[in-house]
């Protein structure tokens, strides 16, 4: 392998030109990868769905779930990589969900439940469509219709000219909630009455270019940072631009890469790109290079040098550690292999950071072998002097008395070392941990359950009694989009009791009060908490879509209760709600009541329709057409169309004894009252009907506030307390889902994915040296990795999630670094027949130069980040913070435990046995 890798360093020196061809066909094929790679604020982190909605008007939900979900359900339990069916039942509508298993493409999934469901025999009237496929974060865009003109004709324009004029545009599935500004304004110049406009109320362009901002800012200030380091150390303009333009061009074979593979940039991708990191090996080549031409112009004299052929010398030099920069690199993708691991919600959030943080470290590489060495035979032509500072003299005088001083008491700081990683694992053991920080949207989202039984005036009132109080008394709200009930499509299948209010804030620095966003949510809460009976639920636009795409319910977390009795199930529900609510930091309780909405039943008797000679067929016609409304025939008004609705007018249909007069048609040509052969009154039936797989359940959602998500933690004491006060039949089961459910999945499969991870870093740590000895102390590292990571969170109070899990995976790799470079030194010192204390010495004063550059570039890199406090830059905070504090602990432990493991583990041998 060493003579493969120095092969490439030799073709690239001999073959100059060919190279710099390459690069700048790099370059350009970056830039437009660059321009025509999309960009998210955030991933879609769920699984392909197909979502068939059907809505039978006037039927129950036990009707609406024994007559059209489980005909449905049962005829999709047949397709294959499906993964999951959930299903809701409810007045007038059924939503059957069909979740697939990772890797299923849109394309698949519609056609296949399209297939199925041409297949299912369903009743006469039931209207059924595949809703377009959209994930959770999809919903990008919200107006409101401003006219002077009546409901009706603003309905009609909406109907019939907004939505077709939307759905024309590239990428817009379904216009629910979705649409492009630049076609607003274009309908409301071309297509729109004068006194008609329509309104922006909602963009996520805005949260998209925060973002972006966030993190393009972000990565500059890591830019800028990581090159003054370089210059600082190195102290030449040309080596500076040599370490620095390899910034840029793995970035830009990243972006090809991607755009390649079809993959999105996002947030959490970019935002976690550390150029320190890909720095590694360009940093160790160019520093060993240059050194050994400052040191041959010192010897022989600027004058010789100038005029000498350094191909030689720098193919020897580079050479001579382009080895060590293929394994330090190989190490560094090794160690993103447990991301890769990574399924459903998680694997989708993070897989693209680790392909892109992958091909920006296979991009280094490549161009580490190759432009670099042939950029410094470019550059490196004339006089080349090794400069110090007063910054690098610094850190090479007190690096090497920490050195001295804990090489003398080697008892004495090992014992420390130990004491220090057992408080680590002892306080790590119970550390707070979550799943993902929130991503600040810049805004909330509100979500108000009323009493099932309740009218649509009256959900009105209060909606618009809830909004004016909120608009009043909080002035850090810019405004609020309310949505009572559910759209007539039925793509969000709820009812009148349903409010939902989305809050949206003035950009921070327009605030007058400098108050957390957590504190508006408190005063929120607050203010509503004076309505009885009416439960609130607090979250982001965004962040609600997402849960309710993974709970199956509008709540972060969920315990289901799975059985066939609904009256059962509500009765376990509202024990298990009346436990958890003695648990300190759940908060935000909702029981999604299956009972307790009013039905008008008309039962029909069998017997006194024979007498008359009546079929049930004509009955329940007769009662659609005269309460629900029945379409006779179509209007046409240009390219407009619309159903003319037969119905009988409120005032004979009101009441029960007034639907009891509807007469019906007998079989001899007379007509009689529909009361004569019927039973007619009001009845409270269920509400909804939730299924999941192929049982009913019943949810209870719970939000987390002031407390952690851990294990040991929050729900640990949640499950504890409802194990003890709620005792289920064996027919009934219960699960804990949402939020939660993603963390411990990941937590599992990091389990068990790390250590195969870090034994194969093991491997290549011993391909690298060739021994034992030498890969057990360069092993160390990973202690060290653990310590700076896990005393990063704890000193800054970050809580432990999957972010920062990653932010440990990278850091693991990463510290392996120092021991490559020290312990090759070292053992390079040995070779020439040094004693073993001198080898040690002299190698740890050679390379405190190197190491400790490599130590700054990385945490510099991703030091913007660890400090910023805009919008978007939650997620990647805990991984900036970890890799930050991380290198630094790991840079001070390997000057200091390092060399006495390598002297332990030495100390018996000669140098002849090690040269051997």
């Amino acid at each position: 392998m060493q003579k493969f890798v120095q092969n490439i360093v030799t073709f690239s020196l001999r073959h100059t030109t060919l190279v710099m061809f390459g690069v700048f066909v790099l370059l350009f094929g970056g830039i437009y990868a660059l321009k025509h790679t999309p960009i998210e604020a955030f991933p879609d982190v769920t699984n392909t769905r197909a979502r068939i909605i059907i809505q039978w008007p006037g039927r129950s939900a036990e009707e609406m779930e024994k007559l059209v979900t489980l005909p449905i359900s049962k005829e999709m339990n047949s397709i294959p990589h499906k993964s999951n069916i959930r299903s809701i039942s409810l007045f007038g509508l059924s939503v059957v969900t069909v979740q697939f298993e990772d890797n299923v493409d849109d394309f698949y999934a519609q056609q296949y439940v399209s297939n199925k469901l041409n297949d299912v025999d369903l009743p006469e009237g039931v209207n059924s469509e595949i809703e377009p496929p959209s994930g959770a974060t999809g919903e990008i865009f919200r107006y409101i219709i401003k006219s002077d003109l009546p409901l009706k004709e603003v309905t009609a324009l909406q109907d019939w000219v907004i939505e077709r004029e939307l759905l024309s545009v590239p990428g817009v599935a379904d216009v629910v909630s979705f649409g492009s500004e630049e076609k607003i304004n274009i309908l409301n110049e071309r297509h729109l009455p004068e006194n008609t406009t329509i309104e922006t109320v909602v963009d996520r362009t805005t949260l998209v270019d925060n973002t972006v901002r966030t993190v393009s800012k972000n990565l500059i200030e890591g830019i800028l940072l990581v090159s003054l380091i370089v210059f600082i150390f190195l102290y030449n303009w040309k080596s500076t631009f040599i370490v620095a333009s390899v910034i840029p061009l793995s970035f830009l074979f990243a972006i090809i890469m991607l755009k390649i593979q079809g993959l999105p940039a996002n947030l959490i991708s970019m935002g976690s790109l550390d150029f320190g990191l890909l720095l590694e090996g360009t940093l160790v080549i160019v520093e060993t290079v240059f050194v050994a031409l400052a040191a041959q112009s010192h010897k022989i004299g600027p004058e010789r040098f100038a005029r000498m052929n350094k191909h030689g010398l720098i193919k020897k030099s580079a050479g001579s550690v382009a080895s060590y920069i293929f394994f330090v690199l190989i190490i560094l993708i090794v160690a993103l292999l447990p991301i890769f691991s990574f399924q459903k919600v998680e694997g989708k959030m993070f897989s693209p950071l680790a392909f892109t943080l992958s091909y920006a470290l296979l991009g280094s590489l490549i161009l580490s072998l190759t432009y670099v060495p042939a950029m410094c035979k470019l550059l490196f032509t004339k006089n080349i002097e090794e400069k110090e500072n007063f910054i690098t003299r610094f850190f090479q005088r007190n690096i090497y008395n920490l050195f001295q001083v804990t090489f003398k008491y080697k008892k004495t700081t090992i014992a420390i070392f130990l004491g220090i990683l057992t408080i680590c694992f002892v306080k790590f053991s119970h550390y707070g941990s979550e799943f993902l920080p929130k991503l600040n949207e810049g805004a909330i989202y509100v979500r108000a359950t009323l009493p099932n039984s309740i009218s649509l005036d009256e959900s009105i009132r209060l909606t618009k009694e809830m909004k004016e109080k909120l608009m009043k008394t909080i002035p850090e709200i810019d405004f609020v989009l309310t949505q009572t009930g559910r759209p007539n499509d039925g793509t969000d299948p709820t009812g009148f009791f349903n409010i939902e209010f989305n809050v949206q804030l003035k950009d921070e620095k327009d605030w007058e009060r400098k108050v957390p966003k957590e504190t508006i949510i408190q005063e929120m809460r607050t203010q509503l908490d004076h309505y009885p009976g009416i439960n609130f639920g607090f979250s982001q636009p965004i962040q609600d879509n997402v849960e309710e795409y993974v709970a199956g319910v509008k709540s972060a977390l969920v315990i289901k209760i799975f059985g066939d009795d609904l009256y059962d199930l509500e009765k376990y529900a509202n024990q298990v709600a009346a436990a958890i609510e003695k648990v300190d930091g759940i908060t935000d309780i909702n029981v999604y009541k299956n009972i307790g909405l009013p039905e008008l039943k008309i039962q029909l008797h069998d017997s006194k329709m024979g007498k008359y000679g009546i079929q049930t067929a004509d009955v329940q016609a007769v009662i659609e057409m005269t309460i629900g409304g029945q379409s006779a025939t179509m209007f046409y008004e240009g390219d407009r169309q619309f159903d003319v609705v037969l119905r009988f007018n409120k005032e004979y249909r009101d009441t029960p004894e007034k639907i009891g007069n509807i007469l019906i048609p007998t079989s001899n040509g007379q007509n009689i009252p529909l009361q004569e052969i019927g039973s007619i009154g009001y009845q409270t039936g269920p509400a909804f009907i939730y299924r999941e797989g192929n049982s009913r359940y019943i949810g209870v959602g719970f939000s987390i506030e002031g407390r952690d998500l851990g294990s040991r933690s929050t729900i640990d004491e949640a499950k504890q307390v409802v194990a003890k006060e709620v005792h289920l039949p064996k027919e009934n089961h219960m699960e804990w889902a949402g939020e939660f459910e993603c963390k411990e999945r990941a937590a599992k499969q990091l389990a068990l994915v790390i250590p195969v991870s870090l034994v194969l870093i093991m491997l290549l740590l011993y391909s690298n040296f060739g021994n034992v000895k030498d890969t057990a102390v360069a092993a160390l590292t990973l202690p060290f990795a653990f310590i700076g990571g896990f005393l990063s969170l704890w000193i800054t109070g970050t809580i432990f999630g999957i972010s920062a899990g990653i932010g440990f995976i990278i850091l693991f790799g990463v510290a392996t670094i120092d021991g490559i470079v020290l312990i090759g030194m070292i053992s390079e010192n040995r070779r020439h027949k040094i004693p073993l204390k001198q080898a040690i010495e002299e190698g740890v004063k050679s390379r405190i130069r190197l190491v400790v550059m490599i130590a700054l570039m990385g945490s510099m890199g991703l030091l913007p980040a660890a400090l910023s406090t805009g919008m978007g830059s939650e997620i990647q905070k805990p991984l900036a913070i970890m890799i930050v504090g991380g290198l630094i602990c790991c840079l001070f432990l390997s000057f200091t435990i390092l060399p006495i493991a390598y002297y332990w583990m030495y100390k018996e041998r000669s140098p002849k046995e090690i040269e051997a």
